[in-house]
């Protein structure tokens, strides 16, 4: 059996890169989340205070 160094090389990046996407997709889940949030909180905000 040969040593194949590039093997766990490539399983250590296919790591590092599901890491990434896994926290990107957390960042966006977190933004989307606060957007949400501040375009609700505005709207009750307008409708409390708009002149009916």
């Amino acid at each position: 059996m040969k040593k194949r160094p590039n093997h766990c090389q490539n399983r250590r990046l296919a790591a590092r890169i599901r890491a990434d996407r896994r926290a990107g997709q957390l960042v966006l889940a977190v933004a989307s989340a606060a957007t949400a949030t501040a375009t609700s909180t505005l709207l009750a905000w307008a409708l409390a205070h708009l002149p009916w």
